[in-house]
């Protein structure tokens, strides 16, 4: 682990504390209940022991990166970003989308304008999702895989009380639709109980596929800490999960957000 990486792991950290606890009075309480998915005030306060009493491991290339009396949190990060392959067939369409540019671009000299023409517009557009939600998928069971096998180890050698990991997925691009799936609503209007939830960051509170995923390869792991691009926080009581995902009434189609890059230039 170099020590970029472990400054990055700090921030993140640090980040976590400044959202839970509201105003930086000094005060190492968890103010921002409403980032804390299946906690009683008890376990609320068993946790912020937990969050305001580790500290960075001196051996920072070890497993974990924070570690107390009271237990210990584990960094990592995941991505949503289009795989390599996939990013070969976006860098191909952009490699089209600018040869179209150019060749508007290099037609402007070569056009005489006939007495009294109006200007017409010619357009090229390219269209590219920033990020996949299977990507994402990947990433977290991936990353998730490698930090539980150095998590085990690690138990093999060590008693902790409590156990947590935190997910941070830096790079925005995913948004989420809540899909809300009943008959009979067509042209009809039903006052705001028909308004469903559009996110446009990813949120992990609200992903029945992972959360389910994370429940059945947890092994003994309390907590789940997520930091999102937008500074979002959760924190999961992974025993919880199963009342979590009952309260999620619908599920939500996750995708990408389209970045758009256009050139429009005016003929004659």
């Amino acid at each position: 682990m170099s020590c970029n990486r472990g400054e990055s792991e700090k921030r993140a950290l640090e980040q976590v504390r400044q959202r839970l606890c509201g105003d930086a009075d000094g005060r190492k309480k968890i103010d921002d209940l409403d980032r804390m998915f299946g906690f009683t005030m008890e376990d609320t306060d068993r946790f912020a022991e937990l969050l305001f009493s580790v500290k960075p491991n001196k051996e920072p290339s070890v497993f974990p990166d924070f570690i107390s009396s009271k237990g210990f949190i584990e960094h990592f990060r995941v991505t949503a970003s289009l795989g390599r392959k996939k990013r070969s067939e976006y860098l191909k369409r952009e490699a089209a989308f600018n040869k179209r540019v150019r060749g508007l671009t290099e037609g402007l000299g070569r056009r005489v304008p006939a007495p009294m023409a109006l200007p017409q517009a010619e357009t090229a557009a390219h269209f590219q999702p920033m990020a996949e939600y299977r990507d994402l998928e990947s990433s977290f069971k991936s990353s998730w895989c490698k930090h539980m096998d150095s998590r085990n180890k690690y138990l093999e050698r060590n008693e902790t009380a409590l156990q947590a990991f935190l997910v941070e997925m830096p790079q925005p691009g995913l948004e989420m639709f809540e899909n809300i799936k009943v008959g009979n609503i067509k042209g009809r209007k039903f006052g705001d109980l028909y308004r469903p939830e559009h996110l446009t960051n990813y949120r992990l509170s609200r992903d029945k596929n992972l959360l389910k995923w994370i429940f059945e390869n947890a092994d003994g792991l309390d907590y789940v800490l997520y930091l999102g691009a937008d500074g979002i926080v959760e924190v999961i009581n992974v025993s919880m999960i199963p009342t979590m995902i009952e309260l999620l009434r619908w599920d939500y189609c996750i995708a990408g957000a389209l970045t758009v890059e256009a050139c429009s230039i005016a003929v004659f």
